[in-house]
């Protein structure tokens, strides 16, 4: 009885030991399949506003970065390592951005990240971004002090200074000339713009520019606007009478909307000029005919024609069935820019300073040919590229966009005075 009792123990025991044995190789194989994954490819993070007022934007910014990591990955990867995005949803939320980035780092381990939309996102992030050494590259924020000094963040998109001296060049300001009046034979203009970091840049340094050529006196109006906000039309009744030629609208996301559509209920009959929301394909499909005449700048456009233009509007059309917007585009761009340093660094992949020899590579002045053609980067990794004025105009089914500045590219002249008819 004693043996059998014995022998029994001797067995359970045996069994137990069998068992770790298992798991302990089952275990083993796993994280060695892990190890091997991880050295075959490379994740990469993208951080946009998917929900909120800057949805469109965000929803752009994540198809151009989808569709340009599914074609590489098709034309073999990064040298053969397959690239795996990771996409989190920061709403325009400043705190929610931040913890986007933590995960992104910290969890699930990304060898660089695209985004945010935002300029007051992407400065909250900007520490974060450069203690832990992680390469961003940021496609659509312009805050000037986003790309500033050696560092780890990068921009493809131009800064809001550089932005707008590039626009004020269409005219002579050496006669005191002013796009935002003279280049549109205007001689007044008032301004709506968003109350956030960017929006105030932008608004500044548009007064900046009427004080340096002592016209102040053409600003009939300045108002600020909340996020979020869809009522604009006590602005407007309490401004009949009082109409400028032009009215500046600073908004980059879903509040361009109404702020055009009540302007025309309210009778402003001249030119709406605007960033950012002007420049998303939502704005144009809901105004339809209320979005004629309306002005904006872009970088891009898919009139453009240039070898990656060309690849990317076929492609999109394709899987999107829809027209790419500038946030596509340039967020689509900014992933082949990081495609051509990690292709010139990935030997270096395994290496605990990876990611400052990415840094390093980014950071090489160079020649990159984009969407609108050769674009120039500085050692800070600071994007010098074109920009262009586009008007839009409504055919009856649509809306169409013609250059009409720089003169050289010019499509059609300038419209005036417009009208919505019930």
């Amino acid at each position: 009885m004693r043996t059998s009792k014995k022998l029994r123990t001797l067995l359970l025991i045996g069994a137990l030991l069998f068992a770790l044995t298992i798991v302990g190789l089952f275990l083993m194989a796993r994280f060695s399949t892990q190890d091997t994954e991880e050295g075959q490819v490379i994740k990469i993070g993208l951080i946009a506003p998917l929900t909120g007022s800057n949805q469109a934007g965000g929803v752009s910014m994540l198809h151009g970065v989808r569709l340009a990591v599914e074609n590489i990955n098709k034309r073999g990867g990064i040298k053969g390592r397959r690239v795996v995005l990771t996409v989190y949803d920061d709403a325009d939320d400043p705190a929610k951005c931040l913890a986007a980035t933590k995960q992104l780092i910290f969890i699930d381990n990304v060898k660089a990240i695209i985004g945010p939309f935002s300029s007051r996102c992407a400065l909250e992030i900007k520490g974060l971004i450069n203690s832990c050494g992680i390469p961003l590259i940021s496609p659509v924020a312009m805050a000037d002090s986003l790309n500033q000094g050696n560092d780890y963040v990068f921009r493809n998109t131009l800064g809001v200074t550089d932005a707008q001296a590039k626009i004020n060049n269409f005219v002579d300001e050496k006669k005191g000339q002013y796009i935002l009046l003279e280049g549109f034979n205007a001689k007044t203009i008032g301004i709506i713009w968003q109350d956030d970091l960017w929006g105030k840049a932008m608004y500044e340094t548009v007064l900046a520019d009427l004080r340096r050529l002592g016209r102040e006196d053409a600003l009939t109006f300045a108002f600020p606007f909340a996020l979020g906000q869809s009522e604009f039309s006590k602005l407007y009744n309490d401004e009949k009478g009082n109409f400028p030629d032009i009215i500046y609208v600073i908004s980059s996301g879903a509040e361009a909307i109404p702020l055009v559509k009540e302007g025309r209920d309210a009778g402003f009959s001249g030119i709406f000029i605007g960033e950012g929301g002007f420049n998303s394909a939502i704005f144009d499909e809901q105004l339809g005919a209320y979005a004629d005449g309306c002005v904006f700048s872009t970088q891009w456009h898919p009139s453009f024609s240039t070898p990656m233009s060309d690849v990317f509007l076929k492609e999109y059309k394709a899987k999107y069935e829809s027209i790419p917007d500038m946030f596509a585009a340039l967020s689509y761009e900014s992933v082949y820019l990081l495609r051509d340093s990690l292709n010139n660094v990935i030997s270096s992949l395994g290496e605990d300073n990876f990611s400052d020899i990415l840094r390093d590579d980014l950071s090489k002045v160079k020649m990159f040919s984009g969407f609108s053609g050769p674009i120039y980067y500085n050692k800070f990794g600071q994007a010098d590229r074109d920009v262009f004025i586009l008007q839009k105009r409504w055919d009856g089914n649509e809306i169409q966009a013609f250059i009409i500045y720089p003169t050289r590219y010019s499509q059609n002249s300038i419209k005036w005075n417009f009208e919505i008819s019930d």
